[in-house]
């Protein structure tokens, strides 16, 4: 005995087809975006900034930019004058921010960093320069006479510095 189709059979098939296309699709779509990007599922949480140490120098690097201070500082003295000057061919921009490391035993130690700067850009043209001024008395124990450097980030990849000593 064969079964006789009915009048909404035909349309129920139709919207079967449509809902399983459409349910597949969505499976699709949820699997392709769960997959890591990485098959060889290799830790991609690399930092933003450079997987090098960025406060060591590099001449290559840093030829464009001259970064300058006093080479030796009394433990006594108010301030350090920080030049920076553009002798490249491309502007520069950099901020008031700052990292002052030790030489401690051959190696570069944290020393102090200025959390309390304000968030302003710098802008050189070629040739341009700017001087920053450091109070030394402010917030950082200068008790240690020593060898010390002042790191300044340039152009938000680039990291210049300078060393400079503190005598007695």
């Amino acid at each position: 005995m064969r079964k006789v189709p009915k009048e909404g059979d035909d349309i129920m098939k139709k919207l079967w087809g449509y809902k399983l296309t459409l349910f597949l699709t969505i499976i699709a779509i949820l699997a392709a975006g769960c997959s890591p990007n990485n098959p060889n599922n290799v830790e991609t949480n690399a930092p933003s900034e450079p997987t090098h140490n960025p406060f060591e120098s590099n001449e290559e690097e840093n030829r464009d930019i001259k970064v300058s201070t006093q080479s030796e500082i009394s433990l006594n003295a108010n301030k350090i004058v920080v030049t920076i000057k553009n002798i490249g061919l491309d502007n520069v921009s950099f901020g008031l921010e700052y990292e002052i490391q030790i030489l401690n035993n051959g190696r570069w130690e944290f020393f102090y960093k200025d959390e309390t700067v304000d968030s302003i850009g710098i802008y050189l043209e070629k040739g341009e320069s700017y001087d920053q001024i450091i109070n030394l008395n402010e917030n950082i124990n200068w008790d240690i006479d020593g060898t010390y450097r002042i790191i300044k980030k340039i152009n938000e990849k680039q990291y210049i510095s300078n060393e400079f000593n503190l005598i007695p």
